[in-house]
């Protein structure tokens, strides 16, 4: 099962590899409100409603973006454009990045524009992300069971070793395409991705 802290450890990822974030946290807004945040920042935290059912728990993924808005407000328009981006930047990041366990929900997440007083004037956006966690019950994760069932992570390669990766008991790996790539006469004359396993032919007519 993917837990909390692992989509927390994904958002963490994210902010601190986005150029445009100087700061992140993870927890209630209530508690940001009390920290010294630079600008412009990411709260983010899970909401407090939630559902669960057979194999599958329902969470929602509450993300902020927010930036100071000057005395004068002459930046108001250019921060709800910047913080919109980067709320739509950390979306599409989440769904790339995120893996088999996690699932955001097709139709997207609901905007809402944030203008708000905490230690200083803030404006920006907040974007609610439902998340579907898959949830397996098995003898790999049975915390009723005595001693305690080892089930190891599996290990994928191929033949020369040169690639290489693990996936937990009961998971699923994705295979990442190939790409080929055809020289002539040390030019090059054609790139391509293939789906590996798929027995894919490539005819070339020179």
């Amino acid at each position: 099962m993917t837990t909390l802290r692992k989509i927390e450890q994904l958002l963490s990822s994210i902010a601190t590899a986005h150029q445009q974030l100087n700061d992140y946290y993870f927890g209630l807004p209530q508690s940001a409100m009390q920290k010294t945040l630079k600008y412009p920042a990411l709260i983010a935290y899970i909401a407090t409603d939630g559902e669960m059912h057979r194999h599958l728990l329902r969470v929602n993924l509450i993300v902020t973006v927010i930036d100071k808005l000057r005395d004068d407000e002459q930046n108001l328009l250019d921060l709800e454009s910047d913080t919109l981006q980067i709320v739509a930047d950390i979306y599409g990041e989440l769904n790339t990045k995120i893996d088999n366990q996690i699932i955001a929900i097709a139709e997207g997440g609901r905007l809402q524009k944030i203008a708000d007083k905490m230690k200083d004037r803030v404006v920006g956006w907040q974007i609610e992300i439902p998340l579907r966690l898959n949830y397996k019950h098995t003898q790999c994760n049975d915390i009723f069971v005595y001693p305690p069932i080892q089930c190891p992570d599996a290990t994928v390669r191929n033949s020369d070793n040169s690639y290489s990766a693990s996936v937990a008991s009961g998971g699923t790996l994705v295979l990442p395409d190939e790409q080929t790539v055809v020289y002539v006469d040390g030019l090059l004359v054609w790139s391509g991705l293939s789906v590996p396993l798929n027995n894919t032919v490539i005819t070339i007519n020179l």
